[in-house]
């Protein structure tokens, strides 16, 4: 089981801790400086993160030799009531990389098997409720 827990810091700030790291979050505010990622950025970079270990797997896996790599992860909210990301875009960057079409589309399949992945294409059902 996997357990998070977010905490008041202050004003639109808040900690997120697990497995003994944390992190900050920061909800952006007119004419504030901004201390840590926004909820939605976090949440995209988890689904990059998620990518990222998949990826690397994959290729280390098949000995396909890579000097590095970059994810970039693009979403808009959308302008109606209720907000939500409607499209998010990931692009997967590997200098060098040299697959054949089988090959890339073995890549693909991997690597969109992430669980990050695998639970925002499947609608989860999200409980919140008020503790006691």
């Amino acid at each position: 089981m996997y357990q998070t827990a977010v905490n008041y810091i202050g004003p639109s700030k808040f900690k997120i801790s697990a497995d003994n790291y944390s992190v900050n979050i920061d909800f952006p505010r007119p004419n504030q400086p901004i201390d840590g990622l926004g909820p939605i950025p976090m949440m995209l970079g988890a689904l990059g993160g998620c990518v990222a270990v998949y990826l690397e797997r994959y290729l280390v896996g098949k000995k396909i030799p890579f000097k590095g790599f970059s994810i970039d992860i693009k979403s808009d909210l959308t302008k109606e009531s209720p907000h939500f990301l409607k499209i998010i875009d990931v692009k997967v960057s590997v200098p060098g990389l040299n697959l054949d079409k089988e090959g890339r589309d073995s890549l693909m399949r991997f690597i969109a098997n992430c669980p990050v992945h695998n639970t925002l294409h499947n609608n989860p059902t999200v409980n919140i409720s008020l503790a006691n």
